[in-house]
């Protein structure tokens, strides 16, 4: 965990570029959710604890600013944190339409505030 919180300090908060920032949000959604047969890069409780204390941090995300890249990752780790939670539920895996089991949705104050700062466009491209 030592090493994706240097990751995460470096790429995600104190970034260089903008594209750099986007290409390490890229490699976080492809290493945890497209590693078909390979595993997670994180299990599902480290993975919420990421998604709940950085993704969901306005300082962390820097959600005034935020690029398509990193919402996606965002989106991706709502989607799936609330899933093992279940507190969402799909009838069809490959479907991208969920149902909500329980209102008190992981993140959602986040993803308002997300909502609310993002002004057409404007974030980081």
């Amino acid at each position: 965990m030592e090493t994706f919180d240097r990751l995460w300090q470096g790429l995600a908060v104190k970034y260089l570029t903008p594209g750099e920032r986007g290409a390490f949000f890229g490699w976080l959604m492809k290493t945890q959710f497209e590693g078909a047969g390979s595993g997670s890069l994180l299990s599902d409780d480290k993975a919420s604890e990421i998604f709940q204390s950085r993704m969901c941090n306005s300082e962390s995300m820097k959600f005034e600013t935020l690029s398509l890249d990193a919402f996606k990752c965002f989106e991706a780790f709502f989607t799936f944190c609330n899933g093992v939670a279940g507190k969402l539920s799909s009838k069809d895996p490959s479907d991208d339409q969920v149902a909500t089991r329980d209102t008190a949705l992981l993140g959602v104050d986040a993803l308002w505030s997300i909502l609310a700062q993002v002004r057409g466009g404007e974030g980081e491209q």
